[in-house]
């Protein structure tokens, strides 16, 4: 010990009074160094709080939506009073293939979102774009194919029934096609109805002349 104060001593004269401790301090640090060992601190247990969850909760839904659709175009329409007056940085938008989602933030000093996690068929992004109006967020959407949308998003119901037909249609074509045909009457509207019964009112007059073509070959009553 005395040899370590020593050289404390000797270190501080060479190099000036303002570096390093003088012997009282050493001692001090030496004695705290040498102390037997307090109580450990006691831990205090915190509530873990999950951040999706939380995140989650302060986010409110965007439920005012329309929609409509032309050929391959889609017009999606989500209503939000004052989000025209919202800053670029606090709207965030996003549109896959699949997908649309739109963010909020600090309207009001709350946050919305919205987003229809699978679309009813697939989409060209590229060829796709949104703007903002004073109470509303208007998507242009592009789809793949022409076809048309039985509504804006996916429905697995719907497809397990097109799946089902495509592979009855594999096994017995003209049965599945009468089939096909009479759900579309029974579920069609009045128009779809007359339509349907007047091309089988025909085909019915064709196979009694005997000029029917074979494909014209007329299906069972719809009815």
């Amino acid at each position: 010990r005395e040899f370590m104060i020593e050289q404390v001593i000797q270190l501080r004269s060479s190099i000036g009074l303002a570096v390093g401790p003088t012997p009282l301090q050493f001692e001090a640090a030496m004695a705290a160094q040498n102390a037997p060992a307090g109580k450990a601190p006691t831990l205090i247990a915190t509530q873990k709080i999950e951040a999706g969850a939380k995140e989650e909760e302060e986010w409110e839904s965007m439920d005012r939506v329309a929609w409509d659709q032309q050929g391959r175009n889609v017009d999606y329409y989500v209503f939000l009073d004052g989000v025209g007056n919202v800053s670029k940085d606090d709207l965030s938008v996003r549109i896959t293939e699949t997908s649309i989602e739109i963010k909020v933030k600090n309207l009001n000093g709350r946050r919305y979102r919205h987003n229809v996690r699978r679309l009813h068929d697939t989409i060209r992004p590229e060829d796709s774009f949104w703007k903002v109006k004073k109470n509303c967020v208007v998507f242009k959407l592009c789809k793949d194919k022409e076809k048309k949308w039985s509504k804006l998003d996916f429905d697995p119901q719907e497809s397990n029934q097109q799946q089902d037909l495509m592979h009855r249609m594999k096994g017995d074509p003209e049965n599945a096609m009468i089939e096909m045909m009479r759900g579309m009457y029974q579920g069609g509207d009045d128009d779809m109805k007359r339509t349907m019964a007047k091309a089988w009112h025909e085909a019915q007059e064709k196979n009694a002349r005997g000029d029917n073509r074979p494909w014209d070959k007329p299906f069972p009553p719809l009815g």
